[in-house]
């Protein structure tokens, strides 16, 4: 048999109707059969085959040549039902699937909110891990610093230990601290509330998302097929370009799984609104007292804050099931009373009522609002209130956009927003029962006088005026006033200064962002690793596209991390200066500073009608809401795109001589390998195909065991 035949029969023993491969063997063996000076053959490694041309030594065409013969003007796109319906079973669609376990928790009427969450997710992996390394190291900071007064020995213990686990399952909604009557300290100093601090945890662990059948069908589901797809690619056709497919494609989605498995143990709500409900749900006990001596008094003066905050997710039902149980722990009656408790006879007499009311200290977030400064406290009839005011201090829009953001959309997805706001509350509520907890060790009364060790001394003895409780929890202050020494509550903002962040805050920051990188760089990588080493070597479409998914991702990260920082820059500037009016107005009877200024220019969003703002503040809100727009834009084509990318793979769009020429690494002096088998080709693939699995494994390991690590004792 003579060389030209031997070459003819080996082109057609690779002739195939079903495959792109297979058709262009076929035009190129007419095409060599027609021409005995075709000259378009490559060995191996690209180079040229010289005459006589040995069919030992044939292995693909030269990128020219395929564009002549195999283009898309001549074969287009070689759809393959097999080929697409075995990827697709095998792992598009179950790991697919798999992205209905990732948390949403938006609102049952959030269709945005709930499409974003999806899109941050699938868009940026470094973005979702990023929200749940921070959730998961808070979690672990707050546990750690309230490991002290959560000790048996301690006077707070009990109070201390549910208001950690509240805290640490309340960052996925945005949560603002108030004075309100005098509701926060009351519900620390109070005995009367241990009970309902009781039932608060109960109802948020109660409600917290668990481990369910559905959940572990769909990981098991996902993963054996990526399992079974990695033994039968290096079983039966290791090499080839259709197993390097199917293994990349695969690989590319296992940040899923410790993804999922990190939010399970770090813990979320099941459903949105559970923890407006759980607030909501039990009355708390206030101390509405007379103040005991004009010390505690001061007059004409009022604080001001805005009533409380509603959301529309506080209206939302329970799942079906769970009430019989949450009526089993919030059984109490709901009628108020009250209580008139006899004033301890140590200090001037005095009447003290605790009413049974809603909580006013933890309150859900408005989308465009701040919560009215606090500017000098007012005692009515000797209680403490907050006044209703008359307008809401409305943040106006930039740009038609909100300037928070996500900061005030509930959702896991979004705890990346709340890094500044959900720190601020945990720490101001750890100083206050910090503060409390001393005092009582101390054995101080509310004069901070300190009580004789043969007297009995307890929470039950602190009976006095709002303002000395308030006072006792480090939550007010003495100050000089025209009638001489009186309290006043101290200011809660609800965005703290940057000189409040103390390092261990930065250092969570960065410790987060180096996960966040290691789960989506360690599993995109181990996918591009596969594609590009696959033969023929080089940047082709398939590790293009994932190397462009993978920095999209991570631009989008970084961009949405910018936007939060400009956020709370511009939000720390209007808090000051919604302070500055308020205590303009409020605290000095004057009304050089009118808010209606700024909340008329929220209707299109433009600011330069008000000259209040300097053009710094312009700047910041304007790089909040342009770096926000963007991320979220990025997030959701880098979404869109990698879903399609993956089927573009499957339906053979991926399938022609620019790809498979790696065309962007080698240009015009590409190849194409068409005659070899995948025996041949094995022995190249096995140390990056094997490679790459295990790194994917190990990155997908390590993260699951760094989030078990730091989650282990969550709920202890």
């Amino acid at each position: 048999m003579s060389q030209m035949e031997d070459i003819i029969v080996k082109i057609k023993s690779f002739e195939d109707n079903g495959t792109w491969m297979g058709k262009c063997a076929s035009n190129l063996q007419e095409a060599f059969q027609n021409s005995p000076d075709f000259n378009g053959f490559v060995n191996r490694a690209g180079e040229p085959l010289t005459r006589p041309l040995s069919a030992q030594y044939l292995a693909g065409i030269n990128y020219r040549t395929c564009a002549e013969y195999c283009g898309f003007s001549q074969l287009g796109t070689i759809f393959s039902f097999e080929i697409f319906s075995s990827g697709a079973t095998n792992y598009l669609l179950p790991w697919l699937a798999l992205t209905a376990q990732l948390p949403f928790e938006t609102g049952e009427n959030e269709i945005l909110a709930n499409v974003m969450s999806f899109c941050y997710a699938v868009g940026s992996p470094m973005l979702i891990t990023y929200s749940l390394a921070t959730t998961m190291l808070n979690r672990h900071w707050l546990r750690a610093r309230f490991q002290e007064l959560e000790g048996s020995d301690r006077a707070l213990h009990p109070t201390s230990k549910n208001a950690r686990v509240f805290l640490q399952e309340s960052q996925q909604l945005p949560l603002r601290l108030s004075q309100e009557s005098g509701s926060l300290a009351s519900l620390i100093i109070l005995p009367e509330n241990d009970e309902w601090w009781e039932k608060l945890r109960a109802s948020v662990l109660l409600t917290r998302r668990g481990v369910t059948l559905s959940l572990v069908a769909q990981i098991l589901v996902a993963v054996l097929s990526w399992v079974l797809t990695v033994i039968s690619v290096f079983q039966s056709s290791l090499g080839s370009a259709a197993a390097a497919l199917a293994l990349s494609s695969g690989t590319l989605w296992v940040w899923l799984v410790p993804v999922i498995y990190g939010w399970i143990v770090v813990g979320t709500q099941r459903t949105y609104g559970t923890i407006a409900r759980a607030l909501k749900r039990d009355m708390a006990n206030v101390l509405e007292g007379y103040p005991s001596s004009d010390h505690d008094r001061l007059d004409n003066t009022e604080i001001i804050r805005c009533d409380t905050v509603t959301d529309s997710s506080t209206n939302a039902q329970f799942p079906p099931g769970h009430e019989i149980e949450l009526e089993r722990i919030h059984n109490e009656a709901r009628s108020s009373r009250t209580i008139v408790s006899q004033p301890p006879t140590n200090r001037q007499a005095s009447t003290e009522q605790i009413i049974e009311g809603p909580q006013k200290a933890f309150k859900v977030a408005k989308k465009r609002k701040l919560m009215r400064p606090l500017a000098k406290p007012s005692i009515t009839d000797g209680t403490m209130r907050l006044e209703p005011p008359s307008s809401d201090f409305n943040i106006p829009n930039c740009l038609g956009f909100s300037i928070s953001g996500d900061e005030k959309q509930e959702g896991p997805a979004f705890n990346y927003a709340r890094i500044f706001t959900w720190w601020n509350m945990a720490s101001r509520v750890h100083r206050a029962l910090q503060e409390a907890d001393q005092r009582l060790m101390q054995r101080l009364d509310l004069d901070l006088k300190r009580v004789p060790r043969d007297q009995e001394f307890g929470k039950q003895n602190l009976k006095g005026s709002v303002l000395s409780i308030a006072r006792y929890c480090g939550l007010a202050h003495e100050i000089q006033s025209p009638n001489g020494p009186a309290l006043e509550p101290k200011q809660i903002k609800e965005h703290p200064d940057w000189n409040e962040l103390d390092s261990a805050f930065y250092q969570r920051i960065v410790v987060a962002v180096i996960q966040g990188l290691f789960l989506q760089w360690g599993i995109i990588g181990a996918a591009i690793i596969i594609a590009y080493l696959t033969e023929v070597t080089g940047l082709g479409c398939r590790s293009g596209a994932y190397i462009l998914y993978g920095v999209v991702g991570t631009l989008v990260f970084f961009l949405l991390f910018l936007s939060s920082i400009f956020s709370h820059a511009a939000m720390l500037r209007h808090e000051k200066i919604q302070i500055q009016a308020g205590s303009s107005d409020c605290l000095y009877g004057k009304r050089d500073y009118d808010a209606r200024t700024l909340a008329s220019t929220g209707g299109g969003g433009d600011f330069r009608r008000s000259k209040k703002l300097a053009l710094g503040h312009q700047i910041l809100r304007v790089c909040a809401v342009l770096t926000r727009i963007l991320g979220r834009t990025l997030a959701v084509i880098n979404a869109v795109f990698i879903i399609l990318s993956t089927l573009w793979e499957l339906v053979g769009f991926y399938n022609n001589c620019w790809c498979d020429s790696t065309y962007l690494s080698k240009g015009m002096d590409g190849w194409i390998l068409l005659f070899l088998k995948p025996s041949e080709t094995a022995q190249v693939a096995t140390a990056p195909w094997a490679g790459s699995v295990i790194l994917s494994v190990s990155v997908a390991a390590i993260s699951c065991g760094v989030f078990w690590l730091y989650c282990r004792e969550n709920q202890a």
